[in-house]
């Protein structure tokens, strides 16, 4: 993810918002060497005072030490992210208010970038003092029991020496395939080891997964929590949503999001990395 990206792109909205995700991208930017792209809908429920938005910039410039660049369109703040997104593979680190709910994320741009989006996104909620990435929470479970995205993962920890704590979460519903979800969760925890990364392996029972999922979050003083935004595949995830979606509208945990590319699901084999 951090050596494929050319740059991070941060949406302007609420200020208290923005502040949070620019934190985050400070931390981003200086260890992956990005530039920070602050992103402005005109129009839209924005910062479009010039005076805030240069302001913005010149203390994300200081902060990171990198070029900060201010982009302004007119229209959808989903399309024109996508459409910016399509020239420039970015990592797109968005702030969400401390008091969001089920309706505003109905009625947010940012429901649409969880269900259509490309791009890795990160959400951010409430302020931040200092953002850092020592302890990474992944999630196992039935719809990501083929997590294309190792390598990005792999490379992260890496970058920020940091701690992966796996979690798989069953819900007693089917033995065999619960087997087979622990020994996904395995093959994970072998391939951390190889590039002598810490990891933990846990195991959740429960039918509410991303309840579990934030509990054990701050049981471990997670930093940031890693998902798949899975396509939809049923009619009631229509209606609540994936269990991206879902755990990007209650945590206050920072969530990073990997597009799930269907065509290209692949597995670890346990005899490359488990032996």
């Amino acid at each position: 993810m951090i050596n494929a990206i050319t740059s991070i792109l941060v949406p302007m909205n609420e200020l208290e918002s923005v502040s949070s995700a620019l934190n985050h991208a400070y931390r981003v930017a200086r260890h992956a060497d990005l530039k920070i792209i602050l992103f402005v809908i005109v129009g839209e429920h924005c910062i479009c005072d010039q005076n805030k938005i240069g302001a913005l910039a010149k203390e994300a410039s200081d902060k990171s030490g990198f070029k900060v660049e201010i982009i302004s369109r007119n229209g959808d703040l989903y399309e024109e992210i996508n459409k910016e997104a399509k020239l420039i593979n970015p990592l797109v680190i968005m702030g969400v208010t401390p008091k969001f709910t089920i309706s505003d994320f109905i009625d947010m741009n940012l429901l649409k970038i969880m269900r259509g989006f490309r791009y890795p996104v990160m959400t951010v909620r409430g302020p931040t003092e200092c953002a850092i990435y020592k302890t990474i929470l992944l999630p196992i479970h039935f719809k990501t029991t083929k997590f294309e995205k190792l390598n990005e993962l792999i490379e992260l920890a890496i970058k920020f020496q940091a701690t992966i704590r796996i979690v798989t979460i069953l819900d007693g519903t089917n033995e065999k395939e619960e087997n087979k979800l622990l020994a996904y969760a395995y093959e994970i925890w072998c391939l951390i080891r190889m590039h002598n990364l810490k990891g933990t392996l846990k195991t959740l029972k429960g039918r509410d997964p991303v309840t579990m999922i934030l509990d054990y979050g701050h049981f471990i003083n997670a930093d940031l929590i890693i998902t798949l935004n899975e396509e939809l595949v049923s009619i009631k995830e229509f209606f609540i949503g994936t269990f991206a979606q879902r755990l990007v509208c209650k945590s206050d945990i920072p969530v990073l999001s990997f597009y799930e590319n269907q065509k290209t699901k692949t597995t670890i084999k346990l005899e490359n990395h488990c032996r």
